[in-house]
């Protein structure tokens, strides 16, 4: 007897899992032609399951259906879970950046980073061979995406983009104080100094600091 189940398995986790993380990756420009062809072999399958006149045959095209729509997800998960580990790193990769951009208390961001990169590793290892074990890991990877994107949320955007301004301006800044507290430094030794010459040099006026 045909198992329908699978069938609504099949459309079940394309239209729940697969079609919105994909619209998600095309949104951000990105086309990845193996999931198309996967789709492709999707579809294929399933009408020649319903082909099928031969309740075994059909049923092993339906089971053909689920293993290309689970491999399609699959490969959109990582890739999305691949793209926010990728942000996460960039984030973390400047020190400055990581403290300045953050609203959240250090032990949190340090923690939440934790708990993605644990869910990312616990997704790359659960992939396995089977259809099943391989569709734990497509929701594996959700998670871990969703722990990602969580994370990444804890710094404020604004500032993440023009972090690179704030560094220009705050060192132009410090090299300007700098500057002026040298000048400042300099004029007080020069004029104490002058303090402590021979009554003779002492009565002449101090040297006159030029602008240039």
């Amino acid at each position: 007897m045909l198992d329908n189940d699978t069938e609504d398995r099949v459309y079940k986790f394309y239209n729940e899992i697969v079609e919105p993380m994909y619209a998600e990756l095309l949104q951000q420009g990105i086309r990845l032609h193996s999931v198309t062809e996967k789709n492709n072999q999707v579809l294929s399958a399933i009408a020649s399951a319903n082909r099928r006149s031969n309740v075994q045959d059909a049923q092993s095209d339906l089971d053909t259906a689920f293993r290309f729509v689970v491999d399609a997800g699959l490969e959109v998960a990582q890739e999305i879970a691949l793209k926010l580990s990728t942000q996460a790193n960039e984030i973390l990769s400047n020190k400055e950046k990581t403290k300045w951009c953050a609203c959240a208390p250090k032990e949190k961001v340090i923690e939440d980073h934790k708990y993605a990169l644990k869910t990312h590793k616990e997704a790359l290892e659960s992939r396995t061979n089977t259809p099943n074990e391989r569709e734990e890991a497509v929701y594996k990877f959700k998670e871990a995406a969703t722990a990602y994107r969580a994370w990444i949320g804890l710094f404020d955007p604004e500032l993440l983009q023009d972090f690179k301004y704030f560094q220009w301006k705050n060192a132009a800044r410090s090299q300007t104080i700098g500057f002026i507290v040298g000048l400042i430094t300099s004029t007080i030794v020069t004029v104490a100094a002058w303090q402590f010459l021979p009554p003779q040099q002492a009565s002449q006026s101090p040297p006159q600091v030029s602008k240039k």
